[in-house]
């Protein structure tokens, strides 16, 4: 089925997962099949969302880790993943969340639980905050962790779309990579 997985990066990676005029995911929406939508505004931290079949996730992900690795201010150590609400966010934030605890044991990777208020994001669906799942290390590790992350806890309830005032079909930055 469709859904979705959300990720926080900084703003600069973010423009650079956008690239010049919008293409560099274009490219990625072109060749995964998934919806790629990343936040124009948002503070430090910008959200992509990547919405499609699991299939379409695993590629649109491999592609913007591919992406984030050429990154020209050097590849990023840190990633947050957005927890979903609802019985998914539940289940993974259980005490006795085997399948959290399994994300933790990634080596090469540190990975904790923190609020969004921790981190002064507010998410885009207008609630007070939710929860991130805050990656650190190699980006490798976090890459693993992401896909296996969107594969077993993808949101099936998030919108099709971010709101407007988030996102366009083609996110234009404020900073833009040569």
């Amino acid at each position: 089925g469709i859904s979705s997985v959300r990720l926080l990066v900084s703003t600069s990676v973010a423009a650079w997962i956008v690239g010049r005029g919008g293409r560099a995911v274009t490219s990625i929406r072109s060749e995964s099949g998934a919806s790629v939508q990343v936040a124009r505004t948002g503070g430090a931290w910008r959200m992509v969302e990547i919405r499609g079949s699991l299939e379409a996730r695993d590629v649109a992900l491999s592609l913007l880790f591919d992406a984030v690795q050429t990154f020209p201010e050097g590849c990023p150590q840190e990633m947050r993943l957005v927890v979903p609400g609802g019985t998914i966010g539940d289940r993974l934030l259980a005490d006795d969340a085997a399948e959290l605890h399994e994300l933790r044991e990634e080596p090469g990777l540190d990975a904790d639980i923190i609020s969004s208020t921790e981190e002064g994001w507010e998410p885009p669906d207008g609630s007070d905050h939710c929860n991130l799942f805050r990656l650190s290390g190699d980006i490798a590790s976090i890459s693993r962790v992401a896909q296996r992350f969107s594969s077993q806890f993808a949101d099936p309830s998030a919108p099709a779309r971010m709101p407007p005032s988030t996102a366009s079909a083609t996110p234009l930055l404020a900073r833009t990579p040569n």
